[in-house]
């Protein structure tokens, strides 16, 4: 088809003439104005109406089946060709055209039998490799991927797609870089390579190639997806939603089915999980990730029953089905580091980070960190962490886990300057307790004492926390704060003599010049609502009293 529209005319296309001068405001563009816009719907509009007005030549079904394609109308596609076809007299190259629409309508048998009718070229060759893998038939697949030509550079560049779509993202990338130097007119080429950098985890250099086409193709609803794909995984769903109104705006060819489920689904993962449960079951047979988002999602909700039935009927085979059997099975074995699915969760996290086609990538060496997270060998987990730092910048997964091994190697500064930078959807229980001894730690007990206070609901374990943490650093008015709370809860003697350790502490650091007055003043306020009477309190507050009375505090 390209090849033709080279050689037939304006005039030939439409079955009219297009007069001298510019083109009028008023005026219906004419068909090669249309599809240099890649505007396929009115493309598709104008041959429709040329043949129901009788204004059709013999390339005007040709060039609807073309149209539609693009379109993404599969079904109308389908039926143009068909049609065509009908004439017996009709070139088998249609045949050809016919299966690509059914490769794309997920109709890989009918794919098959339509190509074997056309005739026996490269294109065929590429057609039938590509069903061959969808419908899981590796030999076949060897056999037509041997038959491919290196100096073809549609055969090279299908041979990419085909590591693609086999998870060996790097693979695919040095093939297209290699035709790009080859062939640097072939702009889309920087949209598979940004593809593959996504994959890669290297999402600013995703987003550079991006840039590149959308300087020449701003309105590519693909490359504006995508790239709103990249705006989340470095800065979260409200940059990546502020992308999608440059999509609604610029894009003409957000018209089909496949383009608006992927961005329902997209929206979603931006939306942190809003309407899942509405939008992603019946997209699961339709958009791969769908299932692996849903699962996440359930595992968000702590459902994790649910998201183990969403993949066990799955037979895992790209990296990412792994990493999500993993992730599921670890969260399924969180409150037991001995049972069969943590083992289950560290095989599955160590197969792929250990694999030859994955060690060396982000997601590989994300893998061996997390199989290590979930063996405490806390060091590895940060050796691993720092070989990929460059490509997670600003990513709060990441700074999370970061933060997690850092603390509990005791670097403190470390841990905190991450962990303040998650964001809150990820600050489970096991964050705050963290985040309250990194704080702690870092001499900033205020800080820690501020967060548990906005905190919903009162923890005895956290306070627990606090506390002892407090009172080990000497930090002793918020380790009274927090015993004192905890004694009101239950008055055991172990917190009393807690309680009154602190108290003592506090008097000490205020005599010498450490603690501020007031914090004396808060103390003593306290200690005269003590709970239970008691002699031992009494005299501490009185001992208190007297000392503050003679500096001249004004205990009020």
């Amino acid at each position: 088809m390209f090849s033709r529209a080279k050689s037939v005319s304006s005039q030939a296309r439409l079955g009219g003439t297009a007069g001298p001068g510019a083109e009028k405001k008023d005026e219906v563009p004419d068909l090669e104005t249309l599809l240099k816009r890649r505007d396929y719907l009115g493309a598709c509009t104008l041959l429709e109406f040329m043949l129901q007005s009788g204004e059709g030549t013999n390339l005007t079904l040709p060039w609807l089946g073309y149209a539609a394609f693009h379109l993404g109308d599969f079904k109308k596609a389908i039926q143009t060709y068909e049609t065509i076809l009908k004439d017996r007299s009709a070139d088998p190259i249609y045949n050809l055209y016919l299966a690509c629409c059914y490769y794309y309508s997920g109709e890989y048998e009918k794919a098959i039998e339509k190509a074997r009718l056309g005739p026996a070229n490269r294109l065929q060759n590429r057609i039938l490799m590509h069903c061959a893998h969808k419908l899981g038939d590796e030999n076949a697949v060897t056999g037509h991927l041997n038959r491919l030509s290196e100096s073809d550079v549609q055969d090279v560049l299908s041979g990419a797609a085909l590591q693609y779509m086999r998870c060996q993202f790097q693979a695919a990338m040095d093939d297209y870089n290699a035709s790009f130097r080859a062939h640097p007119d072939f702009d889309a080429l920087n949209v598979y390579i940004a593809l593959c950098c996504y994959k890669l985890d290297h999402f600013q250099y995703s987003l550079d190639f991006l840039d590149k086409y959308l300087a020449r193709v701003p309105d590519s609803t693909v490359a504006l997806n995508l790239k709103s794909c990249n705006d989340y995984r470095r800065g979260g769903g409200a940059l990546a939603e502020a992308g999608y109104k440059d999509l609604a705006l610029k894009s003409k060819s957000v018209t089909h089915d496949f383009d608006a489920n992927t961005i329902k689904h997209n929206l979603v993962v931006f939306r942190n999980g809003e309407d899942a449960m509405t939008v992603l079951p019946p997209l699961v047979d339709i958009i791969p990730e769908a299932r692996f988002n849903l699962a996440v999602y359930h595992l968000r909700q702590g459902e994790n029953e649910q998201a183990l039935k969403l993949i066990m009927d799955e037979e895992p085979v790209t990296p990412q089905d792994y990493i999500i059997r993993g992730v599921v099975y670890a969260a399924l074995g969180a409150d037991d580091d001995q049972s069969k699915w943590a083992q289950e969760a560290k095989k599955y996290l160590h197969s792929i980070g250990d694999a030859e086609s994955e060690r060396n990538t982000v997601p590989g060496r994300k893998c061996m960190a997390q199989y290590f997270y979930l063996e405490r060998d806390w060091s590895q987990v940060l050796i691993y962490l720092n070989s990929i730092e460059a490509y997670c910048t600003g990513d709060p997964a990441f700074n999370y886990n970061y933060g997690m091994a850092a603390a509990n190697l005791r670097q403190w500064r470390t841990a905190r300057a991450r962990l303040v930078t998650v964001r809150p959807e990820l600050q489970d229980d096991n964050y705050l307790a963290w985040m309250l001894r990194v704080f702690i730690m870092t001499g900033d007990p205020k800080k820690a004492w501020e967060l548990y206070t906005n905190m919903e609901n009162i923890s005895p374990e956290l306070l627990q926390l606090i506390g002892d943490d407090c009172y080990r650093t000497g930090q002793f008015y918020f380790a009274f704060l927090a015993y004192d709370t905890l004694f009101r809860l239950d008055p055991v003697p172990a917190l009393w003599v807690a309680k009154r350790g602190a108290a003592c502490g506090v008097l000490q650091r205020t005599a010498a010049g450490i603690e501020p007055k007031e914090n004396l003043c808060k103390v003593i306020e306290l200690m005269r609502q003590h709970p239970v009477q008691d002699p031992e309190a009494e005299h501490i507050t009185s001992v208190m009293i007297n000392w503050a009375t003679s500096v001249g505090i004004n205990i009020g």
